[in-house]
């Protein structure tokens, strides 16, 4: 269900946590969530709850639970607009 900036999502079920992240599981995906980021109407306090999950839109689509509405997100770029990995495996900035 989607609500302006919030999409719900049913049948989560809340795997543990701590307070900087809860892992939940919805539908075939495994997730963190900051749990200050659950909006009113969640349902799930406590491991092994199952129940509703209310979210910010812009979170659920950068979890990859719904499409992302803006334009696509550039990760692992550096400055230089190589590609991090890359340099990372040592194939970056000096060729």
């Amino acid at each position: 269900m989607t609500e302006g900036n919030a999409v719900a999502f049913d049948n989560v079920e809340l795997l543990g946590g701590s307070n900087l992240v809860l892992r939940c599981r919805i539908e075939d995906r495994i997730v963190g969530i900051p749990p200050f980021r659950l909006l009113p109407g969640s349902e799930i306090v406590r491991a092994g709850d199952r129940g509703k999950v209310v979210l910010p839109k812009d979170l659920a689509a950068r979890l990859g639970l719904v499409p992302h509405d803006g334009p696509p997100v550039r990760r692992w770029l550096n400055h230089g607009g190589r590609n991090h990995s890359d340099q990372v495996r040592g194939r970056g900035a000096h060729r």
